[in-house]
């Protein structure tokens, strides 16, 4: 899947990730860059920041489950 190309994931709904990091699920990019810094990752941007709140996001569905 490259190219810009998004897929949604089953049970994710669109800002479950922004949320999940930072507690609002309309946050800013730069909200969930500094979320990810405090969870001592070095994001070099923000999508690198959206994947980081993702992988967070699926990690805590796992546990949940």
């Amino acid at each position: 899947m490259g190219g810009g190309q998004r897929r949604a994931l089953p049970g994710r709904a669109g800002g479950d990730d922004k949320k999940h990091a930072t507690g609002k699920g309309n946050a800013s990019k730069a909200q969930v860059i500094h979320a990810m810094k405090r969870l001592g990752h070095t994001p070099a941007d923000d999508n690198e920041a959206d994947a980081l709140a993702l992988l967070h996001w699926a990690i805590a569905q796992e546990v949940a489950s």
